[in-house]
Parts: C-alpha cells; structure tokens; sequence
C-alpha cells in the first residue's frame, strides 16, 4: 500500500512539474513574442518618420544685389555666396504640407525641437484615441503620431494647444520632453519651430513639470484674461526650470504632454507661447 501511495505522489508531482515547466515556457514565448513585435514596430515607426524628413526643407531668400538673375540655392551654407556672386540667407525651416497631406490629411502642423529626436508631424481627428497607436501613415503601430487634442481649433489659435506623443524606450517621439527637468536641459534647448500651412513660428519655452493625468495643464477654457494669467502663473510656479519668457493675455499656448514614470499614471508636461502669430 505504502509503495503504491509513493507511486501516485511521484506522477502527481512529475505532473505539476511538467506543468510549471510548461507554465514557464509558455510565459517565455509570449515575453519573447512581445519584445520581437515591439521591436520590430520600433523599427517601422523609426523608417516610417524618417522617410517623412524629407518634407521638412531650408528656405533660402535671394539677397542678391538689385538687377541679377537668381541663382541655385542647392547646397548652401547659411549664408552663402554662389560661384557667379548671387548671394542667399537662411529665413527659415518649411513643411511641404501639400505632400503631406497627399500622405493623411489630417496633418495639421510639425513640431521640432532643434538638436533633439523631436522632429514630427502634428496630425488630429475626431477624437484622442486613434493616433495612439497608428503612425502618420495611417498603419497600426504603438508607437503612434503627436497629435492635437481633438478640441483645440487645428490652426494652433486656441490659448492653449495640447500636442500629446509617447515617451518610447528608444528615446523617439516625445521622450526627449523630460530632460527639461534639469535646468542645463533647457538653457540649451529653450525653444521649438511649429511649423503649419500658415507659417513657421517659434515656441519659446518657460515651464515643465511632472503632474497627474487632468487638471490644469489641460485647460482650455478662461473665465476672464485675469484667470488666464493667473494660469500662468501657477504653471510656472511649478517648474522644473527658470526661464524669463514674458508672457501676456495675447499669447497663445502650446502644451506638450508624455507619459512620465514618476508614480502611477504621470504625465510630464512642456508649456511654452507661440511667438510670430
């Protein structure tokens, strides 16, 4: 009897052995299977936003002396002097939004952040849903798009123009945004180019901070151009750097916002005013 209960004990724990073992490896595939797919995505977001900097391009004004032909403005330095004496100067970075929106329609903008990743375009629908998890070329992908909240006018006119975009492992999309938590960070990053079908315009930036997901970063509406500044005011207060950006009730707002991995649900947020409108 003794011999035949030990017999059932050893298969009853081989059995939750080969179950475990089972157990383990069917955890390892499925670990492995998301870490191949993140990758790969990874890369199809990187090719595919890549591509897409081609349509952001120099433009050169012709300072030529009065009474000469335009020259080419094919390679030129800043400010550059061609072969013949035709003379160039640097004006700004442009977006080809034709060609852009030959690609999604809904691009409304693109957003740089000079020296950094940060070089996307600035889509928005109908909802803050969609470009979570779909590039700007319309494929699914977690690594998604920067978009506009669905509620801000797509002119970037409303005071304050929320761009939300992920803060991904490989440093791409929005991740850049929480280096302004070191005052070094941003005195050598203190602006971005919003460039839109209107125009390019600089964002100068004067505060960042870690916050929960709602709240103030995300008010649209002012009850008087008194709430509006005193608005302001409690986002300066809380940053993580020091700028002198003046700011008045005229001034529009641009607000990036990430994920942050501070606690549970954080976000960090960028503010900064919208200067050439």
């Amino acid at each position: 009897m003794r011999d035949k209960k030990e017999g059932k004990l050893n298969r009853k724990q081989k059995a939750i052995a080969w179950i475990s073992v089972l157990l383990l490896l069917t955890a390892f595939g499925v670990s492995t299977y998301k870490i191949v797919t993140a990758v790969r995505e990874y890369r199809k977001s990187a090719d595919a936003y890549s591509d897409l900097q081609e349509y952001v391009f120099p433009v050169y004004e012709n300072t030529a002396p009065a009474n000469t032909d335009n020259g080419d403005t094919d390679s030129l330095d800043e400010t550059a002097e061609s072969s013949v004496g035709w003379y160039y100067t640097l004006q700004n970075i442009g977006a080809d939004f034709t060609r852009l929106a030959e690609i999604n329609s809904d691009v409304v903008g693109w957003i740089s952040i000079p020296s950094t990743k940060l070089s996307y375009p600035v889509t928005q629908t109908g909802d803050n849903t969609y470009y979570l998890n779909h590039l700007f070329t319309g494929e699914q992908n977690i690594c998604g798009c920067a978009f506009l909240d669905c509620r801000n006018d797509e002119d970037f006119y409303s005071r304050n123009n929320i761009i939300y975009g992920h803060r991904m492992n490989d440093g791409s999309m929005f991740t850049c945004i929480q280096n302004y938590k070191n005052q070094s960070y941003y005195d050598a990053h203190p602006t971005a180019t919003l460039y839109t079908p209107e125009g390019t315009y600089t964002i100068e930036f004067f505060a960042g901070y870690v916050t929960e997901a709602y709240g103030d970063p995300w008010k649209m509406s002012f009850t008087s151009d008194e709430a509006y500044m005193e608005w302001h005011d409690s986002l300066v207060a809380r940053s993580d750097f020091t700028s002198n950006v003046s700011f008045s009730e005229n001034d529009r707002v641009i607000t990036l916002s990430t994920c942050s991995g501070s606690f549970t649900n954080a976000r960090y947020v960028l503010h900064g005013v919208i200067r050439g409108y």
